[in-house]
């Protein structure tokens, strides 16, 4: 059987270094979820991508302190939305008023973003006011709204009484063509208070004009859908109700009867036609620039969620380094020293080794029993994930790392970290910060990387066992040679 002490050793080592690892994998998630990191990351991401999306000047980070929303917090500085343009501000404000309406909120009341896909984001945009996202689009909308009373009003004008049937019939279709926008553009404004109550006006007498205003109520979402009736088909419509009043009243004229109310109805026919085209343009003014806002959140959005990522990885990967030093240094993980004992002193080896097999042991049967489908009728919907409170946090955390502290100090390691630092400060210094590196590659690095070199070791073993079940037989069997 070859000397597998190497092997052992270099097994021994890794698992030292997977337990001190499994430590500050404890320590890297408490800090995540107490500083809100990823939540802080995407609000700083948010802000960037209304910044572009909006075609604001962004907000310029300059150093360290200013880029880190974790430093931020911690020396109690600004959040850079403050200094974001007018605009910016808003809409930050009344998305984030709209996350915690939907329950995405901390228990210290402030919104949080553990996750934000594109759908999500253009639907809480859809719930904001229009003037939020494009302020511009209020005073237009407004015009919209003065544009369709003008056309209610002439569409009113025209007696139906007057035409012939097949006039009439057109003029039925284009009121049902024209009906559900003027009924929507009614729904979006209100007239302002202290300007109603002006009745008893006699039948027939024209409408005074009333000071309006936006519903408050109003969101974006109802903005787009005025867009939603087709004004080429109205005028499609108006057309041939057009060319049927016109024959009409030329019929009228060849016969010598009266034309008035037939050119009183082509007179308010072509003022229809000028009013839905202005209708049309006025809509393209307050709609098209709102859809092209959206459509920018949408092209911006993959940008700045990649560019997100890119930096919650190396903001993780720096917070990793600082927490492993501060465990290495806590408890003097020299990886010299360390490797030293393990390749000298059997005894340390072989319980180091014993350990080890025993975690492997124990994952393989909790992975084993996790993986078992649940029975239909005892399966369960996972509960959802409660808040926890600062204290419970800490408790969490210290009843995840104590074992593992335990255990590393159980094996003989982490004592005498200042007398060797005092003795041997330049080996000490060198050995935590190897060690350092070696732990903020991550648990699961050197997980994994113990599985396959306990792999080796059982394939070495099995090929030893074939080596040897052959020896025995060769030497049992003289033919053999």
């Amino acid at each position: 059987m070859p000397n597998l002490k190497m092997l052992d050793s270099l097994i021994a080592i890794v698992g030292v270094i997977l337990v001190l690892s499994l430590i500050v994998q404890s320590l890297q998630g408490a800090l995540k979820k107490a500083l809100k990191i990823k939540s802080r990351q995407l609000e700083d991401s948010l802000l960037d991508l209304f910044e572009n999306a909006l075609g604001q000047p962004r907000v310029t980070t300059q150093g360290m302190v200013a880029s880190s929303p974790i430093l931020r917090l911690l020396l109690a500085r600004k959040h850079p939305s403050t200094q974001a343009a007018p605009e910016v501000q808003a809409l930050m404000d009344a998305v984030s008023a709209k996350f915690k309406d939907v329950g995405r909120v901390a228990q210290s009341g402030r919104w949080i973003l553990d996750s934000l896909s594109k759908d999500d984001l253009l639907k809480v945009l859809a719930r904001v006011a229009p003037g939020t996202l494009l302020p511009a689009l209020p005073a237009r909308l407004l015009d919209v709204c003065e544009q369709v009373d003008q056309l209610a009003s002439e569409l009113a004008a025209v007696q139906g009484a007057a035409l012939s049937g097949q006039a009439s019939a057109q003029l039925a279709r284009l009121r049902q063509a024209v009906d559900p926008l003027i009924n929507d553009v009614k729904a979006i404004y209100k007239v302002k208070a202290g300007n109603a109550g002006q009745g008893g006006l006699p039948p027939g007498a024209p409408q005074p004009v009333m000071p309006k205003e936006l519903d408050p109520t109003l969101l974006v979402g109802d903005a787009l859908r005025l867009r939603e009736v087709r004004l080429e088909d109205v005028l499609t419509v108006l057309t041939e109700l057009q060319k049927e009043v016109d024959r009409d009243l030329t019929a009228r004229q060849q016969a010598g009867q009266g034309t008035e109310a037939l050119e009183a109805a082509s007179t308010a026919l072509k003022a229809i036609a000028t009013h839905i085209t202005d209708l049309h343009a006025k809509l393209d003014l307050a709609i098209a620039p709102l859809r092209n806002r959206l459509s920018s959140v949408e092209v911006w959005f993959d940008t700045v969620m990649q560019s997100f990522a890119e930096r919650y990885a190396r903001g993780m990967r720096t917070w990793s380094l600082i927490l492993s030093l501060i465990v290495v240094v806590t408890l003097n993980a020299n990886i010299f020293t360390i490797a030293g004992r393990i390749l000298s002193d059997d005894a340390t080896r072989n319980r180091v080794l014993q350990m080890v097999e025993q975690e492997q042991a124990l994952e393989k049967a909790q992975a084993t029993k996790s993986a078992k489908p649940a029975d239909a009728a005892g399966a369960t919907a996972p509960a959802a994930e409660t808040p926890q409170t600062v204290q419970g946090l800490v408790e969490d955390t210290r009843k995840a790392v104590a074992p593992d502290v335990v255990l590393y100090t159980s094996l003989g390691f982490g004592r005498r970290g200042r007398a060797d630092l005092m003795s041997n400060p330049v080996g000490t210094l060198a050995g935590w910060l190897a060690m350092t590196m070696l732990l903020s590659v991550g648990a699961p690095f050197w997980q994994d990387t113990l599985e396959s070199l306990f792999g080796v070791k059982n394939l070495l073993r099995k090929n030893a066992d074939i080596k040897n079940v052959e020896q025995r037989s060769g030497e049992g069997n003289p033919k053999a040679t």
